[in-house]
């Protein structure tokens, strides 16, 4: 449960700055960069990765600082560690989704079917295919950027 807190001016310029002027930032500056740079041929998905994940951490940083300067307890956000049977239940629960995707994207890799699907993504919206990942260095660092978009948002 999160308590309430009194936001300070500090608080509410980062809520803003957060809500607002990361969208402004990627709607008016990231996405044309990177139609220019995927037109160009010289789109580098690595960069972008990479770019991305240290946006995200940093984020996190200055909202953390914020958060113990204003000497708010850890409680507060939920970040506890609970140990009853809900919890168990949910962890369950959450492994047998993974486990489920995992067998459903084994299945989908060996049918084949997946560059049916990329060519149709190419062809709808080309800025999204340059994004994916088209190798195994590649795909590490989408990983590595997936794992942050989840543990910092």
């Amino acid at each position: 449960m999160i308590l309430a807190t009194r936001l300070g001016p500090l608080d509410l310029f980062l809520i803003a700055l957060l809500a607002l002027g990361i969208f402004l930032w990627g709607r008016f500056v990231t996405v044309p960069s990177m139609r220019k740079a995927i037109a160009a041929g010289r789109f580098q998905p690595v960069r972008f990765y990479i770019r991305a994940a240290l946006l995200l951490w940093a984020c996190t940083a200055v909202l953390g600082i914020d958060w113990a300067l204003a000497h708010r307890s850890p409680a507060a956000l939920g970040l506890v560690a609970p140990m009853d049977d809900r919890f168990l239940a949910g962890l369950l629960l959450t492994g047998g989704f993974v486990v489920g995707l995992l067998w459903q994207s084994v299945r989908f890799a060996r049918s084949g079917a997946g560059q049916k699907q990329k060519q149709k993504l190419l062809e709808r919206s080309p800025l999204l295919y340059a994004m994916l990942p088209s190798d195994r260095r590649e795909l590490g660092y989408f990983i590595g950027l997936s794992l942050t978009a989840g543990i910092t948002e």
